[in-house]
């Protein structure tokens, strides 16, 4: 006599014994599938409950609906608590969707490297990470009191097309200011930190760091070609001989400068293999 949904898995222990010849199920007020549901609902909440990877977005994510519920109705704000609540869903779900959180785990793990060159990618990658919030602070400030000054149109909900006029000349005031040297310092720092790393390891990726790093800064130039382009009052005196001039002549060099890597990898091939 048994009971349970799972009964049957007993039937091979038992014949191991004794021969079975019947067997006669009797349901006392209970139902083989409303138990089998039930068993199987209790597992996967406590899956759910136990295991990291689905308590955070089964359990983390409507927690923190209800916290932001509870917070907006403390301070008297549940006429914003929809707003916010679709806000917080489509960054979940858009973190979610495009792997976002995956690639800043990968991100942490691959920074985090063992060995004394470690360290100098970590602060390396910081530093560049706040100089670019910086650049970006001060290319926003600036923009924005441009667009104040100089601009001063209607609101965008009341005139969109005008706002889409405007909006070359918007990018080209955030090109044309600071943004573009810190991003270029930024990402320069990091790439520094990468090829002293790829150096002492003996990595051969300390070669393509120096084609991106050479690849900065010559994006840097046409970013300030492309700032005056739209800046320029019409397209009869818009500079497009400087942006195309600019573009080739960096292809000409960025090509050049790829096979003077690729001579100086193949003769030094045997320190980066480690047979050097």
């Amino acid at each position: 006599m048994t009971d349970g949904y799972d009964d049957e898995v007993v039937i091979p222990i038992i014949q191991s014994r004794i021969p079975i010849l019947s067997v006669r199920r009797i349901v006392i007020r209970h139902s083989r599938s409303i138990e089998e549901t039930w068993a199987v609902f209790w597992r996967y909440a406590k899956k759910v409950w136990e295991d990291p990877l689905y308590s955070k977005w089964f359990l983390g994510v409507p927690g923190l609906l209800l916290l932001i519920v509870g917070v907006f109705w403390a301070l008297g704000l549940l006429t914003y608590v929809a707003i916010a609540l679709v806000l917080v869903l489509g960054l979940v779900f858009a973190v979610r969707g495009f792997g976002i959180d995956e690639r800043v785990r990968a991100f942490v793990e691959s920074i985090a490297l063992p060995g004394p060159t470690g360290p100098i990618v970590l602060l390396a990658n910081i530093v560049g990470v706040i100089v670019l919030l910086v650049g970006l602070y001060v290319g926003g400030l600036y923009t924005y009191n441009y667009v104040v000054t100089n601009i001063r149109g209607p609101p965008f909900w009341d005139n969109p097309s005008f706002w889409m006029g405007v909006l070359p000349t918007i990018v080209g005031v955030f090109l044309s200011r600071y943004t573009v040297d810190l991003a270029v310092v930024a990402a320069s720092i990091a790439l520094i930190g990468w090829m002293v790393h790829y150096f002492f390891t003996k990595n051969p990726r300390f070669w393509g760091a120096i084609v991106v790093f050479a690849a900065v800064i010559w994006l840097r130039y046409v970013a300030y070609d492309v700032s005056a382009v739209l800046l320029a009052p019409s397209p009869a005196y818009a500079p497009i001989e400087s942006l195309i001039a600019t573009v080739y002549t960096g292809l000409v060099l960025f090509i050049t400068l790829i096979l003077l890597v690729y001579v100086l990898y193949r003769k030094t091939t045997r320190y980066f293999t480690g047979k050097g």
